[in-house]
Protein backbone atom coordinates (compact mmCIF):
# COMPACT_ATOMS: atom_id res chain seq x y z
CA UNK A 1 0.00 0.00 0.00
CA UNK A 2 2.80 2.40 0.81
CA UNK A 3 4.93 1.48 -2.24
CA UNK A 4 2.26 2.31 -4.87
CA UNK A 5 1.54 5.59 -3.08
CA UNK A 6 5.23 6.56 -3.04
CA UNK A 7 5.60 5.63 -6.70
CA UNK A 8 2.58 7.77 -7.64
CA UNK A 9 3.97 10.63 -5.57
CA UNK A 10 7.38 10.33 -7.26
CA UNK A 11 5.79 10.54 -10.72
CA UNK A 12 3.70 13.52 -9.65
CA UNK A 13 6.72 15.34 -8.22
CA UNK A 14 8.64 14.74 -11.45
CA UNK A 15 5.75 16.20 -13.44
CA UNK A 16 5.49 19.20 -11.11
CA UNK A 17 9.22 19.88 -11.39
CA UNK A 18 9.02 19.68 -15.18
CA UNK A 19 6.04 22.07 -15.31
CA UNK A 20 7.75 24.56 -13.00
CA UNK A 21 10.94 24.38 -15.07
CA UNK A 22 9.07 24.90 -18.35
CA UNK A 23 7.18 27.85 -16.90
CA UNK A 24 10.41 29.41 -15.67
CA UNK A 25 11.97 28.84 -19.08
CA UNK A 26 8.97 30.41 -20.81
CA UNK A 27 9.26 33.41 -18.49
CA UNK A 28 12.92 33.90 -19.43
CA UNK A 29 12.07 33.61 -23.13
CA UNK A 30 9.24 36.15 -22.85
CA UNK A 31 11.53 38.59 -21.07
CA UNK A 32 14.24 38.16 -23.71
CA UNK A 33 11.81 38.64 -26.61
CA UNK A 34 10.32 41.69 -24.92
CA UNK A 35 13.81 43.17 -24.65
CA UNK A 36 14.58 42.39 -28.30
CA UNK A 37 11.29 43.82 -29.54
CA UNK A 38 11.92 46.97 -27.52
CA UNK A 39 15.28 47.40 -29.23
CA UNK A 40 13.74 46.77 -32.65
CA UNK A 41 10.93 49.28 -32.13
CA UNK A 42 13.39 51.87 -30.83
CA UNK A 43 15.61 51.32 -33.87
CA UNK A 44 12.64 51.56 -36.23
CA UNK A 45 11.53 54.84 -34.63
CA UNK A 46 15.03 56.27 -35.12
CA UNK A 47 14.98 55.14 -38.75
CA UNK A 48 11.58 56.73 -39.38
CA UNK A 49 12.82 59.99 -37.82
CA UNK A 50 15.82 59.89 -40.22
CA UNK A 51 18.26 59.62 -37.32
CA UNK A 52 19.91 56.47 -38.71
CA UNK A 53 20.40 55.26 -42.32
CA UNK A 54 19.04 52.02 -43.74
CA UNK A 55 22.37 50.23 -43.34
CA UNK A 56 22.41 51.07 -39.63
CA UNK A 57 18.80 49.88 -39.30
CA UNK A 58 19.68 46.52 -40.84
CA UNK A 59 22.85 46.18 -38.78
CA UNK A 60 20.99 46.87 -35.52
CA UNK A 61 18.23 44.41 -36.43
CA UNK A 62 20.84 41.75 -37.14
CA UNK A 63 22.57 42.47 -33.84
CA UNK A 64 19.31 42.32 -31.90
CA UNK A 65 18.56 38.82 -33.24
CA UNK A 66 22.19 37.60 -33.12
CA UNK A 67 21.81 35.49 -29.94
CA UNK A 68 19.14 33.41 -31.69
CA UNK A 69 21.11 33.04 -34.91
CA UNK A 70 24.31 31.52 -33.56
CA UNK A 71 23.99 28.07 -35.12
CA UNK A 72 26.26 27.71 -38.15
CA UNK A 73 24.43 27.35 -41.41
CA UNK A 74 26.24 24.92 -43.74
CA UNK A 75 24.51 26.38 -46.80
CA UNK A 76 25.77 29.86 -45.95
CA UNK A 77 29.36 28.94 -46.76
CA UNK A 78 28.23 27.49 -50.09
CA UNK A 79 26.23 30.61 -50.93
CA UNK A 80 29.13 32.88 -50.04
CA UNK A 81 31.41 30.94 -52.37
CA UNK A 82 28.94 31.39 -55.21
CA UNK A 83 28.67 35.12 -54.56
CA UNK A 84 32.44 35.61 -54.48
CA UNK A 85 32.89 34.06 -57.94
Amino acid sequence: MLIPFLRREAVTVDLRIRLVWEHALAHVHRRKFKEIHGKLFDTWDKYEDDKIPTTQLLRRCRQAWAPFNTRPNPRRRHLKRNIDI
